[in-house]
């Protein structure tokens, strides 16, 4: 039996993907459209935009949203008017036909979200429909395009949006057409995550090539004693005494010496197949991870339309004539890079266009074209791609922004070597005016911290009188990176090198304490040192009395750099980037983690927050360097941690170190009795949904056994009902917590009482 419901909300999510599609064609014709092209190029538009109309009401009418029926069935009269009679669209039109289109943007937001379309923009919009008064065409195309008429052009380059203006075939937007499908984006998500899974692993099956390359090894090293002996008992048993040595034992010291043989050429077999299953899984891992990353690859021209479209609309409101010329809109990114831009890139137009580009008139007396430009350009660079925004306007103010720098005490004197770097200070405005895209307090800081949060960096330059340029330089994919890996208080973290200057050792005399701060000497210059432990909330970091050496990671960004105490330097390498989801999403100084060939997870820091908070970390910086301590420590309390989750793993292991225990990991309930065999525990911290062995039976058999069967065992899992909890404690758990309302204080006061 069919679920309505559920075959309705499914409905509604392909409607919604749908939506978007057609929000974006039309928002591409449009601004196509306001041109006043001439000819076949015109009734293309024309056409696509009539298409995507048409089935845009067949598809609100299948899943009965008659608000958008009802908007989409006008805006099709409007259009098929224009394209029977060739008429031209006044101005009144074309501000009718967008508003439409934010109406149908609108609502697919609030269908999203949950919300009902009653009194929403799409009805107010075909209320205005229904009253404009006509004509809302004008005279018979084709016209001469009036540059007043609109006060404002939009240009992509032929490069940058390929077919920005032609809408898709009827079969290529239908889900069902032959070679293609509709995938939801979480789904992509997921499978990334599982072709870094697979990555991962097979980092592990070289491992246990070379565990079995060992073994060969040393197997070899039996068969040369094995071959020395052999001499020796073969001239006993036909020398001069061949009595000596029993027949029996002959026989059994032939029947060894076949099965040392066999095994032998046992283990050369195995070894041959391991490595030739590793390179087969190596070549299958690299083109799945080479495939999904590439699904996940969407071209730039993706955030031009909405780009545009925000200049149009502003420099209509501030009265100004600009041309956007797009560039590179072929160049591709990662899904998860692109989402990130766009915020940024329509901040940076925004204020090109509020700030930089000067009125009409202005322009003209400076000897300029009365239309500003501004040029938004896609470039690959190797791993990376640097997207800029250029316009022609009036430029920075260096004045200005050194004087505003002045009076909020972020410079103490007005001899600045570089003032561009001061228009990333949080709260610097030039601006004496409040308008809606300027001057609150949310400026290029907000640009420049969420450009970092991508792994990557921002420059920008100046020319009084002739425009500005902002370069944003992120890496293609946000999936994997070049990075340092450090150690620290037993804890792995990695750095993108990107922010990484150098790696220092230094020593104690070359360390000096000013106002409490330890210091030395960096490229002439005195350079801060702080203690990441410190700074994570690792505890005090320490070590061994005999080192006089400080390990430091030199990091650089926002025009500062810092020096980072760590214990040692693990590996630089590329890894694999995953997200620690939405709960963990927050966590300061942590922008994901990834996991290493040997199975260890490491956390993947985020470097320019780290720069960010230098004025904040005075605290941290008293405490800089690691305390010598003897080697005669008392044991710590272990815990054992049993999460299939290499996240939820870390965290636990990161928050039980830091409050001074002992921790080892285990990846389900079999590998957790493995580890409570080889090396016991003071306490299981374990999962409940895991692969082999979940921790319901891990409970059960750690309670059967006859020597830990009093061993304290905390349920931690995201199985929140009565029936789940009535289960874990009568499997004999001393304590059951639910992830949902996890607390790092109340899990740390269950562990303390029950130990």
């Amino acid at each position: 039996m069919i679920d309505k419901a559920r075959l309705f909300e499914q409905l509604i999510q392909v409607f919604l993907g749908e939506l978007a599609e057609h929000v974006r064609v039309q928002n591409d014709c449009l601004l196509a459209l306001e041109q006043n092209p001439v000819g076949a190029a015109r009734q293309e538009i024309l056409r696509n935009l009539l298409r995507s109309a048409h089935s845009l009401k067949g598809a609100a009418r299948a899943v009965s949203l008659s608000p958008i029926e009802k908007l989409c069935h006008h805006v099709e009269e409007l259009l098929g008017a224009v394209d029977r009679d060739e008429r031209h669209l006044d101005k009144p039109a074309f501000e009718l036909l967008f508003a439409a289109v934010d109406a149908l943007d609108d609502a697919g937001k609030r269908l999203r979200e949950g919300h009902g379309l009653d009194g929403a923009p799409v009805e107010l919009v075909t209320k205005r429909f229904s009253t404009a008064s006509p004509p809302q065409i004008g005279a018979k195309a084709p016209l001469t395009a009036s540059a007043g008429l609109l006060g404002q052009t939009v240009t992509v380059a032929p490069a940058s949006l390929p077919e920005a203006t032609s809408l898709p075939s009827r079969t290529s937007m239908d889900p069902t057409a032959v070679g293609y499908v509709r995938v939801a984006a979480q789904k992509l998500d997921q499978l990334l995550t599982l072709a870094s899974e697979l990555s991962v692993a097979r980092s592990h099956l070289d491992v246990r090539v070379q565990d079995v390359d060992a073994i060969v090894d040393v197997f070899s090293q039996l068969r040369a004693e094995w071959h020395r002996l052999e001499r020796p008992l073969d001239k006993l048993a036909v020398g001069d005494w061949p009595g000596v040595l029993p027949l029996s034992f002959r026989k059994s010291f032939d029947r060894a010496r076949a099965l040392v043989g066999q095994l032998e050429r046992d283990l050369e077999r195995l070894s041959t197949s391991m490595r030739t299953t590793t390179r087969a899984c190596h070549g299958i891992a690299a083109a799945i991870d080479a495939d999904v990353k590439g699904i996940r690859m969407l071209p730039f021209a993706d955030v031009a339309t909405g780009i545009s479209r925000a200049v149009r609309d502003l420099a209509l409101e501030r009265g100004k004539e600009v041309e956007v010329v797009v560039c590179g809109g072929e160049v591709e990114l990662d899904r998860y890079i692109l989402e990130g831009l766009k915020d940024p890139l329509v901040h940076l137009v925004r204020n090109a266009v509020d700030h930089g580009i000067e009125l009409p008139d202005v322009r003209t007396r400076s000897g300029k074209p009365a239309r500003g430009r501004i040029e938004i350009t896609a470039t690959l660079r190797g791993s990376q791609v640097e997207i800029s925004v250029t316009d022609d306007g009036a430029g920075l103010d260096a004045a200005a922004i050194v004087a505003r720098a002045l009076e909020h005490g972020f410079v103490s004197d007005a001899s600045v070597d570089d003032f561009t770097r001061l228009v990333f200070l949080p709260g610097l405005s030039t601006s004496s005016e409040l308008t809606l895209v300027s001057g609150r307090g949310l400026g290029l800081d907000i640009v420049k911290s969420r450009v970092e949060s991508l792994h990557g960096q921002v420059d920008v330059a100046s020319q009084p009188g002739h425009g500005a340029r902002f370069a944003l330089i992120v890496p293609l994919t946000i999936t994997t990176l070049r990075a340092v890996v450090v150690e620290v208080s037993g804890q792995l973290f990695a750095l993108p090198s990107t922010s990484v200057e150098r790696m220092v050792r230094v020593s104690d005399d070359d360390l000096r304490f000013i106002e409490g701060r330890a210091m030395f000497v960096h490229d002439g210059a005195l350079l801060e040192v702080i203690s990441l432990s410190q700074l994570l909330g690792l505890g005090e970091q320490q070590r061994d009395e005999l080192d006089h050496d400080t390990h430091v990671v030199v990091i650089s960004g926002r025009g500062h750099a810092v020096g980072l105490v760590v214990d040692r330097l693990v590996l630089v390498d590329e890894i694999l980037v995953k997200n620690l989801g939405r709960r963990l999403r927050r966590v300061r100084y942590v922008g994901g983690a990834t996991v290493l060939e040997t199975g260890r997870v490491a956390l993947i820091l985020n470097s320019g927050e780290i720069i960010a908070a230098l004025p904040k970390l005075r605290a941290v910086r008293t405490v800089a360097l690691p305390r010598r301590v003897a080697h005669d420590k008392p044991p710590k309390r272990r815990i054992l941690v049993v999460d299939d989750s290499p996240t939820t793993r870390t965290l636990n292991r990161t928050i039980l170190e830091a409050a001074g225990f002992e921790v080892t990991v285990a990846v389900d309930g079999q590998d957790a009795l493995r580890i409570l065999e080889e090396r016991g525990a003071d306490l299981v911290l374990t999962d409940v949904e895991m692969p082999r062995m979940d921790g319901f039976a891990l409970t059960e058999a750690i309670r059967a056994s006859r020597v830990f069967s009093k061993l304290p065992v905390v349920l931690m899992t995201g199985l929140g009902t009565e029936q789940d909890k009535a289960r874990g404690l009568e499997a004999g758990a001393d304590a059951y917590l639910v992830k949902s309302a996890f607390d790092k204080d109340q899990l740390l006061d269950v562990i303390h009482q029950l130990l």
